[in-house]
């Protein structure tokens, strides 16, 4: 929903380790934020790589680190181990 357009998506293809094998983007502005895809599979980054890359803020290039956020919430919500500690930090 940045700037007003509210149709489309980005459909990344990982590995369970966050490897980038492919990327689809489609919307409004695609071919401006596609480059960072393109430069993490060439150069073998991975999503926790897109995650951690500071991204300006309010930018359309928001929306990588957004689905790299995503990406990791559910690693994290698979992960036992996180979710006995999230159990007991906030009482689920």
């Amino acid at each position: 929903m940045v700037d007003g357009a509210t149709e489309g998506f980005i459909k990344v293809i990982t590995n369970k380790k966050g490897k980038i094998f492919g990327v689809t983007i489609v919307g409004e502005n695609a071919s401006e934020i596609i480059h960072e895809w393109v430069l993490a599979m060439q150069f073998k980054l991975s999503m926790f790589d897109i995650l951690m890359t500071q991204h300006s803020f309010p930018t359309i290039s928001m929306l990588n680190k957004m689905v790299s956020e995503d990406w990791m919430m559910g690693k994290l919500q698979k992960n036992p181990i996180i979710k006995k500690i999230a159990a007991k930090l906030f009482r689920i």
